[in-house]
């Protein structure tokens, strides 16, 4: 994975519940070359969930400043990296971002809802990038200064409802398979895994159909029923229309709106459900 697909930013997984941000802060920078402290910082550092695994460690987004520390360099050309933090526990960082990455802490009470068998099961939002696209960057726009925005995880989390209600992730995959429903039967094994679900894939209950090239409006849309998708015309093609900087832009706050909006459906539906 070059550095130019994930602007920089690398994600830690298996660190303990219990550690704080100041407290893996100490662990990166303590990882930095003597001449290094002097010159590098880190300038965005997210902890949540791990989803995978009832939430029982953190993962860790984060960003050094300049980018790629020396003990970085080889994970930003697509290694890994393990390393210990005071206690012992091994962590083990990623430049590539596969599989389901949590970006926000929902609330408590919400966290305990996943589970199918619950009457009120949580609501996750899941942001899939095309194929090629970094899970991480194809997300994220660049400010002037050289700062990451990553709508997802720096501005969705503060929106009314959608940040403290719902469970907010990416999916990420490696392009090397050449059937769709290899992509398709991977993310559903990480989702079932997060949902705490057994898999139940295959052609037969999940179709899945070629229809060639597509381009123009096709290539924006999926072509569900009126009552499953909404289409509409934003400003930007199809890299600008999923990056975001700041939370006042047309297409920010139409994407906002309708989160909202399918949110209150969700919400009727489970009502109807449980009084029934």
């Amino acid at each position: 994975m070059m550095f130019g697909d994930n602007l920089g930013i690398f994600r830690a997984v298996d660190i303990d519940k219990n550690t704080t941000a100041d407290e893996f802060k100490t662990v990166l920078m303590g990882c930095l070359s003597q001449e290094e402290h002097d010159c590098f910082t880190i300038d965005k550092l997210h902890l949540a969930p791990y989803p995978i695994d009832d939430c029982g460690t953190q993962v860790a987004v984060f960003k050094f400043s300049p980018p790629i520390p020396s003990f970085l360099k080889k994970v930003a050309a697509g290694e890994k990296k393990h390393l210990r933090d005071r206690k012992g526990n091994l962590i083990e960082i990623d430049a590539n971002f596969w599989g389901l990455t949590q970006l926000n802490h929902p609330k408590e009470d919400i966290l305990l809802d996943y589970n199918f068998g619950d009457a009120k099961p949580g609501k996750s939002i899941v942001a899939i990038s095309g194929l090629a696209n970094h899970a991480y960057g194809a997300w994220s726009g660049v400010e002037s200064n050289g700062t990451v925005q990553m709508w997802l995880q720096d501005f969705l989390p503060e929106e009314p409802d959608l940040g403290s209600r719902c469970r907010i992730m990416i999916y990420g995959y490696s392009t090397q398979a050449d059937d769709l429903v290899t992509y398709v039967a991977g993310f559903l094994e990480e989702l079932f895994k997060a949902r705490r679900k057994p898999l139940n894939f295959t052609r037969e209950n999940y179709p899945i159909e070629s229809h060639g090239i597509v381009v123009d409006k096709n290539s924006a849309v999926l072509g569900l029923p009126d009552d499953l998708e909404e289409d509409y015309d934003v400003d930007g093609d199809h890299i600008s229309l999923i990056q975001f900087t700041g939370q006042a832009g047309r297409t920010y706050t139409t994407i906002i709106g309708l989160l909202q909006r399918l949110l209150a459906r969700l919400r009727n539906k489970v009502s109807a459900r449980t009084s029934s």
